[in-house]
């Protein structure tokens, strides 16, 4: 009996154990690729009759990677510079991208505290879209 009550609590540990890990694995994307770069994305011309634009903020792009996968998800590896003198705290408003049918979005919430005139790198995913970004930027 003794053996039959520590095979069922093993069983059940693994359970529960694959499961939370399964459960932590959702929130990773799977089978991103790097997209194509594009060339003078400053030569776009949507309209913006909304006047859609990223809160202002000290913060500089100073390289980003688009990503995406079969699904639709749309990620960009970005690297942001807090060009002000004091400590800021990035917030998702503060950039957006430009997606490929001419629409804007800023990212899933996303907070990062910098050091004054800190660089970081990080990951920021914009959702699924049928459409590529085309660009991110911010606003001074």
């Amino acid at each position: 009996m003794p053996f039959k009550i520590t095979l069922y609590f093993a069983t059940l540990a693994s359970t529960l154990f694959l499961t939370s890990v399964q459960a932590e694995q959702t929130d990773i994307p799977t089978g991103l690729t790097i997209e194509r770069g594009i060339a003078n994305p400053e030569q776009y011309n949507f309209p913006n009759d909304d006047n859609i634009q990223p809160d202002k903020s000290d913060f500089e792009i100073i390289n980003y990677v688009l990503l995406s996968n079969e699904e639709g998800e749309r990620w960009v590896t970005v690297t942001l510079k807090n060009t002000a003198s004091g400590n800021r705290i990035f917030d998702g408003e503060q950039i957006m991208a430009l997606f490929a049918d001419g629409k804007r979005f800023s990212p899933i919430k996303k907070s990062i505290r910098f050091e004054r005139r800190e660089t970081q790198t990080f990951a920021i995913n914009f959702g699924i879209s049928h459409f590529p970004i085309l660009e991110i930027y911010t606003r001074n």
